[in-house]
């Protein structure tokens, strides 16, 4: 019997919004070894999150054309 082993896909996380709750879940995400990506509109958590090195980009995650950039990056 031979036994493959298979590297895991990359997977990626894409939050929109910067609450207690979706911080909680970076968290645990990135723990686990994801890549986690989120969009807010408040600079305020923006720069909070990203000292704990967060990706946390500027955008209103509700417009289409916001979502297809993060897809394309």
């Amino acid at each position: 019997m031979e036994i493959v082993s298979q590297e895991p896909e990359e997977t990626n996380v894409l939050l929109i919004g910067l609450s207690n709750f979706s911080q909680t879940v970076a968290q645990t995400l990135v723990m686990k070894g994801l890549n986690v990506t989120i969009i807010d509109k408040d600079m305020n958590k923006i720069q909070a999150a990203t000292r704990f090195g967060f990706n946390v980009y500027y955008g209103d995650g509700t417009n289409p054309n916001v979502l297809h950039a993060c897809k394309n990056s």
